[in-house]
């Protein structure tokens, strides 16, 4: 079989940024974790509590991300409260010089107007400032607000050492039976959105954030909602005869993809938002799931039975030609594309195994996971990591469902597991409406 490489994005730092395109072989033997050092941050007498808070989220997500190798320096690196532009001038950096990243920080107390002003810098192994951020954080912020500024930090740190987008911002919905929650990517802080009287399915996020999109199945008919995240309020998309499955936004957020079963076929339909136009993109006696659009919505990715059983097919939204993508033995379910390439992600069933994989649009795959009922898999938004569920317990005759964040680099697996009984994960692609940081700057 045929290598499969996943194009990245690295930022290389010089004189100034340059980014390129950088294979790196999935799982590849041969991954070197990136080395990052974290100084003790310069902290006043008062602002010892908060900064011990941050520290323990950040390094948390830094940890389980799987792409660092994570030291601290507890010899302050800043050991003054000076100004971090000038002051990084006068600091000798060459003990530290092996570490590919450092990361150095104060945080100070305003009495005046109680609030925390928190700096930090992000440096490459030459001492050249990738990047200097801050926040001014009340006194009376609660935990959930520190906790966001925490998850923050670490995608900052993540941005600036790999030259893509960090995922510890995002927020992670699921399904609990006839619940969709939502929580932060590590699944604490949930919030119950929305509960029916039917069964909840594959709820998944626009691609600004602002809408989840997800069936809701009841006495043996089906209906596609929105849920508005910043009013909260739950609106029916169209009501077609049959079961309306598997919907999904495109990437400029104006159409939705979904299949339609009715009369022993199932199709896919796209609908477009703005004037409310309906077209049925599959014909013929089979049955077609829609997965998502590419980059650009040049393609829709869907798995079909055509064939007779269900393997992996792309649809040139211009054209309108299909092609079949997989060719290896097994049944494809639930495939999507990459937020930031053109690797597909899917779930296979081969001789009883459930395993998540990836797909090059040349047909080229490799395998990348294999746990029990392993399946839903969905990107995160660096396109470096993944998350799908997995039955990690049975009682009786019924299986119980946690989730994996996977990196597909090194192979890290963080449990996720927030309600015992979790499924149909989706994480956003950013920070949502409701849910972003105040009072940050850069410097």
């Amino acid at each position: 079989m045929k290598k499969l490489f996943l194009g990245i994005i690295l930022v290389v730092c010089t004189q100034g940024l340059q980014a390129f395109d950088l294979e790196v072989d999935v799982l590849s033997e041969d991954y070197q974790p990136i080395s990052l050092l974290v100084s003790d941050f310069y902290v006043d007498d008062n602002s010892e509590r908060i900064y011990e808070s941050l520290k323990a989220v950040f390094s948390r997500d830094i940890k389980n991300s799987g792409v660092f190798d994570l030291r601290f320096s507890y010899e302050q690196i800043l050991s003054s409260n000076a100004d971090l532009k000038n002051a990084l001038d006068e600091i000798d950096l060459y003990p530290y010089n092996h570490y590919q990243y450092i990361v150095v920080g104060k945080i100070n107390y305003a009495a005046e107007n109680k609030t925390y002003n928190i700096e930090l810098s992000i440096l490459n192994s030459q001492g050249n400032i990738l990047r200097n951020v801050g926040y001014n954080v009340k006194a009376a912020a609660n935990r959930k607000e520190i906790t966001r500024i925490g998850h923050d930090i670490a995608n900052e740190i993540y941005e600036s050492s790999l030259g893509i987008k960090g995922y510890f911002t995002s927020s992670l919905i699921f399904v609990d039976g006839n619940k969709m929650i939502m929580s932060n990517y590590d699944g604490e802080d949930m919030e119950t959105l929305v509960k029916t009287r039917g069964t909840i399915f594959a709820p998944s996020f626009s691609y600004d954030g602002k809408m989840i999109v997800y069936a809701d199945f009841f006495e043996g008919h089906s209906e596609v909602y929105f849920y508005d995240i910043y009013f909260k309020k739950v609106m029916k998309l169209a009501n077609f005869k049959g079961l309306s499955l598997a919907p999904s936004f495109s990437r400029d957020n104006k159409k939705i993809i979904l299949a339609v079963a009715n009369e022993g076929s199932t199709h896919i339909y796209e609908i477009n938002l703005q004037n409310g136009t309906i077209s049925k993109l599959t014909g013929g006696y089979s049955i077609n799931i829609p997965g998502n659009y590419s980059l650009g919505d040049k393609y829709i990715v869907f798995n079909s039975d055509r064939a007779g059983s269900p393997k992996i097919y792309t649809l040139d939204t211009g054209d309108k030609i299909v092609n079949r993508i997989s060719k290896g033995v097994g049944n494809y379910y639930t495939p999507s594309f990459s937020p930031n390439s053109n690797l597909i992600l899917f779930t296979k069933i081969a001789s009883g195994d459930f395993q998540i994989g990836l797909l090059s649009l040349s047909g080229s795959e490799k395998i990348v996971a294999k746990d029990t009922l392993a399946e839903s898999p969905v990107w995160l938004v660096d396109g470096r990591h993944i998350i799908y569920q997995y039955a990690y317990k049975k009682i009786s005759n019924r299986h119980l469902y946690s989730f994996y964040i996977m990196d597909l680099l090194s192979g890290h697996k963080l449990l996720i597991n927030p309600t015992g009984d979790a499924q149909d994960p989706s994480l956003s692609f950013g920070v949502i409406p409701t849910k972003k940081i105040s009072a940050k700057y850069y410097f």
